[in-house]
């Protein structure tokens, strides 16, 4: 119903014409049979609502997704519609208890809080911005979810100014979707509620010409699935409707083998990465041992002492730092990247005719970062008594505490190890007032080696995984690459900013930048799998 200014409302009168036997085969059948001209749909005006006179009505609520529907039966008056059980002159049958239906879509608002003010600057996830000076300019995303079943009737919505035949015809396909999503069970329509998944729907109306069995086959096989799974939550209803949402799109392409199994191998391969973390790594397994002294860097005692002292000396209510190690992640799959840069002339050092020596540009490299990698700070925070800049500067930083500024979600890290050719990040959650969980864990290395040539070779190399499981392994596999897609553009940069300064005139030098490597889930390969166009024995290295 809509309220209207007076304070009454205006709403529909929807009757199904189906007996209790029609009914129950309706609520049962795999495949129902279309019952559209069924339903009657009556414009009702003037409704008054008499909350006050509840009689035996009655309230119940329902989840669909993040947002919660409470019904509510009450008694009305109307001049075309009857208080219960008087008989509705509209209609010329009983009058129906009206249900005045309320929807909570709070809940769908990202949890987290918002942004502090702080000394330095850092993300709240779920949050805003927070920072030192500066003002807000995160927008919360928009809700995913929709009520579909009121979207479509002509008379109230989707009103089209005349001559406009884009809307029109659009017009024309809501009331279509909607006519075909009334006439499936409900167990399966609710689905749509997902808006992603109701555009799908919509896409397959424009692209066949209206629905058929494929489509219903294959809305109740994934909807089948995600009523099975852990629902509990609006976070954990939203990763499901997502992964939904990517599973249903996945059905419904053409090459997709033997689809009725289709869960089932997804219940297979969460089974296999349980056993084998690194099955979905594509890698050749002779480079495996190249990562391995990285992703098994031990954090010293001295890094770990550090941190547990910064947080016994704040208050109850301040969060603690804490290392995120890659057993600290729940991400199903790791991330191993190499970004080298060959210096074959070293660059002169500022403002003389002497060149750098490896070991003194490496040096010159550490303590100028930001000139090759946006952007790299000193953790400097009174409130938590840290202040790393000299720590940083000096002839060994390690211990130093450093905010990154990560394309997407900036993150903080700790020098967790140093000698004179390697530095190695570990990645830190940070309090909530600075950047919180980093979005990958793991360790990087940034270190140089000199060949039999003379030549220099500067490069990181990193062991990561993404730090959250987002419910299920190919949603995650989505924020994963997000993830590491921005790392890469911050390394790759890093790249092209030394190949840049040392090649420039006035240092001097001669680099050229290296093809990067990153080996990480083989998203095509899980793909196959999944539509059954390879074995589950495709995974791997290889």
């Amino acid at each position: 119903m809509r309220k209207n200014d007076d304070g009454s409302y205006s709403g529909f009168l929807m009757q199904y014409h189906l007996s209790k036997q029609e009914l129950q085969a309706f609520q049962n059948a795999t495949k129902p049979e279309d019952i559209k001209n069924k339903i009657s749909v009556y414009k009702i005006n003037d409704i008054n609502i008499n909350s006050n006179n509840k009689g035996n009505g009655y309230t119940y609520s329902e989840n669909i997704g993040c947002i919660v529907v409470t019904y509510e039966v009450v008694p009305c008056t109307s001049d075309d519609q009857h208080t219960h059980p008087n008989q509705c002159a509209l209609t010329g049958v009983d009058a129906p208890q009206i249900i005045l239906m309320s929807v909570d879509d709070t809940h769908c608002i990202p949890s987290g809080n918002p942004g502090s003010s702080s000394s330095g600057s850092g993300t709240v996830p779920g949050g805003n911005q927070g920072g030192g000076s500066g003002s807000n300019t995160n927008n919360p995303p928009p809700n995913p979810y929709n009520t579909f079943i009121f979207d479509s009737f002509s008379d109230m919505y989707n009103i089209c100014a005349e001559g406009d035949t884009n809307c029109e015809a659009d017009r024309q396909i809501n009331l279509q979707v909607q006519a075909y999503l009334l006439g499936i069970p409900p167990k399966t329509s609710m689905l749509a509620s997902y808006t992603p998944i109701l555009q799908t729907i919509k896409d397959y109306f424009k692209t066949h010409g209206n629905a058929d069995d494929n489509l219903t086959d294959k809305l109740a096989l994934t909807a089948n699935w995600y009523k099975a799974q852990n629902n509990t939550n609006p976070d954990l209803a939203l990763s499901n409707f997502k992964f939904a949402h990517w599973a249903l799109i996945a059905l419904l392409e053409s090459d997709t083998q033997d689809y009725q199994n289709f869960f089932n191998r997804v219940n297979t391969l969460n089974d296999a990465i349980a056993q084998n973390p690194n099955l979905l790594l594509n890698i050749p397994c002779s480079e495996l041992d190249d990562w391995k002294s990285v992703a098994n860097h031990p954090v010293p005692q001295s890094i770990k002492d550090k941190l547990k002292n910064i947080n016994n000396n704040t208050h109850w209510y301040q969060d603690d730092f804490t290392i995120q190690n890659l057993d600290y992640a729940s991400g199903p799959g790791i991330n191993m990247d190499l970004f080298p840069v060959r210096i074959t002339n070293m660059p002169y050092k500022p403002g003389t005719n002497q060149k750098y020596t490896p070991a003194e540009f490496f040096d010159f490299f550490r303590r100028n970062i930001n000139q090759f990698a946006e952007t790299f700070t000193p953790l400097v925070n009174s409130s938590y008594g840290v202040n790393d800049t000299a720590l940083w500067f000096s002839d060994n930083p390690l211990g130093a505490l450093i905010h990154i500024e990560i394309p997407g979600d900036n993150g903080t890290v700790i020098c967790s190890g140093y000698n004179s050719q390697a530095w190695v990040f570990t990645t830190i959650q940070a309090p909530l007032i600075l950047d919180g969980i980093h979005p990958v864990s793991g360790n990087r290395l940034f270190g140089y080696f000199v060949d039999n040539n003379g030549f220099m070779y500067l490069y990181t190399r990193g062991v990561d995984r993404f730090t959250k499981s987002l419910g299920n392994f190919t949603l995650t596999f989505l924020a994963e690459s997000f993830a590491f897609l921005k790392a890469d553009e911050l390394w790759k940069d890093m790249q092209t900013k030394l190949e840049k300064y040392i090649n420039s005139p006035q240092n001097g030098g001669l680099a050229n930048k290296l093809e990067a490597k990153t080996y990480r889930p083989a998203y095509a390969k899980v793909r196959n799998y999944l539509k059954n166009k390879a074995p589950l024995s495709s995974l791997g290295c290889n």
